[in-house]
């Protein structure tokens, strides 16, 4: 008689349940659906024990087919090396593998959830995947998750200061303090922000008016420059007096002011840094 591995027995009992399961994402498969076709699936793995997420239960967005075969890769992807909730739906004992949903999951967390999020309310959120604007595929914020709800976290909200590239501050998989800003249940739409639970004193601190520090220049314009001093501290300084820096070059600047009620730093480019 084969003795079953004590997850087997986690896995039968939530089929049996409907419990929640959290298990890390393991990789991407492809499998025949109903029909016969190509299916893409989302792999989750412990003890030896496998489980499939057919892309429409993954709660990546896929329910209606509109997304192409790309994208849909992409949001499972970002989900590998993740954890992930889902109930158990179908399981074959002979084999130790088992199918799930994650939409499912969600929905029944997202129950309980929605009745706490309120505008102003601090929570954790994980962070799943940057949201890209469809115009140019810059970054335009991140998609996180509290407590099975899906929301957004907009890139103006990441910190006070200018943030260059919001993925060297951010990665899938990290976990983040954040204040609700919106909590609409009716329209399903969830808004966060970072920067509302940071203090931009605190992250200035190391900074002193009339110190000199080196910088990245991540925006140039024709009155100033923006230079960032460590990602999320950034300071608007004047251009230098001869020859103008490119996006990402090195250098010196004096910090001339410091505003508290702006919540900016102010300075004069001084000489590059070779």
């Amino acid at each position: 008689m084969q003795v079953l591995p004590e997850t087997w027995i986690e896995v039968a009992w939530a089929r049996r349940t409907g419990k929640v399961l959290t298990w890390p994402a393991k990789g991407i498969e492809e499998h025949p659906d109903g029909d016969g076709k190509s299916l893409l699936h989302l792999v989750v793995m412990k003890d030896g024990v496998k489980g499939l997420i057919p892309l429409p239960e993954a709660g990546v967005g896929a329910e209606d087919g509109e997304l192409g075969p790309r994208e849909a890769r992409n949001r499972l992807r970002y989900l590998v090396g993740q954890p992930v909730d889902f109930v158990v739906t179908w399981c074959h004992e002979d084999t130790l593998t088992f199918r799930a949903s994650r939409k499912k999951a969600l929905e029944v967390k997202a129950r309980d959830a929605w009745l706490r999020l309120r505008p102003g309310e601090r929570v954790e959120a994980l962070v799943r995947r940057p949201a890209f604007r469809k115009e140019d595929r810059r970054v335009a914020g991140f998609v996180v998750e509290v407590d099975g709800v899906e929301g957004f976290l907009p890139r103006g909200e990441l910190s006070w200061g200018w943030v260059d590239d919001p993925l060297k501050l951010l990665r899938p998989g990290d976990r983040v303090v954040v204040e609700v800003l919106e909590a609409d249940r009716e329209r399903g739409r969830l808004v966060v922000s970072r920067k509302a639970v940071l203090s931009w004193e605190e992250q200035v601190k190391n900074y002193r008016e009339d110190g000199r520090y080196a910088g990245v220049v991540t925006r140039v314009t024709p009155r100033h420059l923006v230079v960032e001093l460590e990602p999320g501290v950034t300071v608007t300084a004047r251009h230098m007096k001869v020859g103008i820096p490119g996006v990402g070059d090195l250098i010196e600047v004096v910090i001339t002011g410091i505003d508290p009620e702006r919540k900016r730093l102010l300075g004069i480019a001084v000489r590059p840094v070779k």
